[in-house]
């Protein structure tokens, strides 16, 4: 962006959200992001962005139910990973912007619906916010057992009761 001066691109910033700057920056030529050589490395950038698109990346369920709703879990590991629908082999492009635009069109030509039990499974994230990381504080979270430290209020007792279904 050698067009637009450092408080233009700042004014951009603070009033678009993540989304909408990345697309508009994405509009240049000036701005690409070359996907991996390695095949790997270019598959699992391809998979990542998949999961983190607006189609692609649609969750369904709740816990460790969550499933990707139109990224197909892989059928048997002995068979060549060719990714979620064969994308890895279809897609051709070398930058970012090519692969977004890909997933965009490719989108039309896969089933809109889904059957959980064959999506693939959403992973529990394990990445750590860059803040995070550089701060030395640790935080471990522990249940509470004896309530608030100047709290009065005694233990309360949990009872079960019987369900009643309105449905009937």
């Amino acid at each position: 962006m050698d067009n637009l001066s450092k408080e233009q691109l700042l004014l951009l910033q603070q009033n678009l959200t993540y989304e909408v700057y990345e697309q508009f920056m994405g509009m240049f030529d000036s701005y690409k992001e070359y996907l991996p050589e390695d095949r790997n490395e270019r598959n699992k950038y391809i998979l990542d962005t998949m999961k983190n698109h607006d189609y692609w990346g649609k969750i369904h369920g709740w816990g460790e139910n969550r499933v990707y709703c139109h990224l197909p879990e892989r059928k048997s590991v002995l068979m060549k990973n060719n990714g979620p629908h064969n994308v890895y082999s279809m897609f051709k492009g070398n930058t970012r912007k090519e692969l977004l635009n890909f997933l965009e069109e490719f989108k039309k030509y896969t089933p809109a619906t889904y059957i959980p039990s064959e999506c693939m499974k959403v992973e529990k994230e394990e990445k750590l916010d860059e803040d995070y990381e550089s701060s030395n504080i640790g935080f471990q979270q522990m249940p509470v057992m004896n309530g608030w430290i100047d709290d009065s209020v005694d233990i309360v007792k949990l009872e079960r009761y019987e369900a009643v279904d309105f449905h009937q």
